[in-house]
């Protein structure tokens, strides 16, 4: 979970916008990675 938080922080503040959408950053996170 930590490396989830993590991402999600990058991801606010690289693209808010994705941050409001879970299930899309969700999928994007692992495949970026």
């Amino acid at each position: 979970m930590g490396l989830s938080q993590s991402n999600m922080g990058q991801a606010l503040k690289l693209r808010p916008t994705e941050y409001l959408a879970p299930p899309i950053t969700s999928l994007k996170d692992p495949a970026l990675n």
